[in-house]
C-alpha cells in the first residue's frame, strides 16, 4: 500500500512539474543586451527552452521593462519588428519562424484547416546599429490605457545637424504618417503596440526603429546623406512666361549678390546694397537707413528672425548691424505687403537667415 501512494505522489510530481515550469513569468530591465545572451537569462529563470536561428537575430539587442510577463509575450514582442513569429508548443518550449506563423489552437474556427500563414516581411539594410535595437516607451501594463500615445522629434541631417524639412515618418501597420515641418519636427499619434516606424527624405538613406509605444515617447533621428546620379537635364525657359509670372512690389537678393556689391572696409552691407534697387534712395550721406518710393526712413519695416530691428546700421552708418555670414537672402517688399508683416506705408525688408551647423565651424 505504501510502495502505491508513493508511486502516486512521483507520479503526480512529474506531472506537476511543467505545469509549474510553465507558469512561471519574467520580470526585468534589460537594457541594450544582445538577444543570445538575453535567451540564457530568460530560459534560466522561467525554465522554459526557445529554439531559434541565429542568422534571424544578427545584431538584434534587447531593451525594454517587462513586470511578471510571460515568456512567450517577452519573445513575441522583441522580435515582431523583425518579421518574425513564435509560438508555444505547451510542453515548455517557445519555437522561432520566420515567414509563416503557426497557429496551434483551433477551438476558435474548427472550420480553418490551415496550420501556416504566410506573412509579409520588409527587409531593409541596415545602416547602423540602432536599427537593430528595440525600443520601448512606457511600461508593458501601459498598453492596456484607454486613449493614443504620441510619438514625436526631430529629424536632422547626420552630416550638419541641420532640420530635414519635408521628411516623412511612417508607420506601415497602421497606414500612418506625418511630415515634418521647417524645423525638422514631427508628430503623429497612434494606438498602443509595437511597430516599425520608417523615416525618409528625398536625398537621403531611408531608416528605419522598432518601436514599443506603450505610453508617448521622443525619438530623434539623423538621416545620412545620399548622392542621387541623374542623367543630364536641359532646363527652358519662355521670356513671355517670365514676365507673365513677374511678382510686382517683391525684390530679392541672395547672400553671393551682396557680396559682390560695393562694401565698405571689405564688410559687405545689406543697406548699401539694397540701394541699388530700383524705388530705394539713401537717406543722405553719413546717415543710415533709407527711403522707397517718396517715404520716410522710419516707415520701413525690418524684420530679422521675424523680430523687428530698428537700428540697422552703425558708427554713424558706416557699418551693418548684421552679420552677412549669417544671411541666407533678403526680400524687399515695395508694394503688395503680404498681409502676415502687418502694415507699413512704404516696405518690408524680411532677412532671412540661415540654418545653423553644429557639426563644424
Amino acid at each position: 500500500m505504501k510502495r502505491i501512494a508513493v508511486t502516486l505522489i512521483l507520479s503526480m510530481t512529474v506531472i506537476l512539474l511543467p505545469a509549474q515550469e510553465k507558469a512561471k513569468l519574467y520580470s526585468g530591465q534589460p537594457a541594450g543586451v544582445p538577444f543570445s545572451d538575453f535567451i540564457v537569462s530568460l530560459e534560466s529563470e522561467t525554465g522554459v527552452h526557445i529554439f531559434f536561428k541565429d542568422e534571424w537575430v544578427e545584431g538584434l539587442t534587447v531593451t525594454g521593462i517587462w513586470e511578471n510577463a510571460s515568456p512567450l509575450e517577452v519573445i513575441s514582442m522583441i522580435i515582431a519588428p523583425r518579421g518574425l513569429n513564435c509560438f508555444d508548443d505547451r510542453s515548455g518550449n517557445i519555437i522561432i519562424t520566420r515567414g509563416y506563423r503557426v497557429r496551434t489552437d483551433f477551438s476558435v474556427d474548427s472550420t480553418d484547416l490551415s496550420v501556416l500563414y504566410v506573412t509579409d516581411t520588409i527587409k531593409t539594410a541596415s545602416l547602423n546599429g540602432k536599427e537593430s535595437d528595440v525600443i520601448t516607451f512606457g511600461r508593458l501594463a501601459d498598453r492596456k490605457l484607454d486613449g493614443r500615445a504620441y510619438l514625436s522629434g526631430y529629424v536632422t541631417n547626420d552630416a550638419t545637424g541641420e532640420p530635414i524639412p519635408g521628411a516623412s515618418v511612417y508607420i506601415r501597420e497602421l497606414a500612418l504618417g506625418a511630415m515634418t515641418n521647417n524645423d525638422g519636427y514631427y508628430s503623429l499619434s497612434a494606438p498602443r503596440g509595437s511597430y516599425k516606424v520608417e523615416y525618409r527624405s528625398l536625398g537621403s538613406y531611408d531608416t528605419y526603429r522598432n518601436i514599443n509605444l506603450w505610453s508617448s515617447g521622443r525619438i530623434n533621428i539623423a538621416l545620412i546623406e545620399r548622392v542621387i546620379a541623374i542623367k543630364e537635364a536641359v532646363v527652358t525657359a519662355s521670356r513671355r512666361e517670365k514676365l507673365d509670372r513677374l511678382e510686382s512690389g517683391m525684390a530679392k537678393m541672395n547672400i553671393m549678390t551682396i557680396r559682390l556689391s560695393p562694401s565698405s572696409l571689405g564688410e559687405a552691407d545689406l543697406i548699401k546694397s539694397v540701394l541699388l534697387m530700383p524705388g530705394v534712395q539713401s537717406v543722405g550721406e553719413g546717415a543710415a537707413g533709407f527711403i522707397v518710393r517718396g517715404g520716410s526712413a522710419d516707415q520701413n519695416l525690418i524684420l530679422l528672425y521675424g523680430a523687428p530691428m530698428y537700428y540697422s546700421s552703425h558708427f554713424f552708418g558706416f557699418f551693418s548691424s548684421v552679420n552677412s555670414e549669417v544671411i541666407n537672402d533678403i526680400s524687399l517688399y515695395k508694394g503688395g505687403i503680404p498681409a502676415q508683416f502687418g502694415g507699413r506705408v512704404s516696405s518690408i525688408m524680411d532677412i532671412t537667415e540661415r540654418d545653423g551647423n553644429k557639426k563644424e565651424f
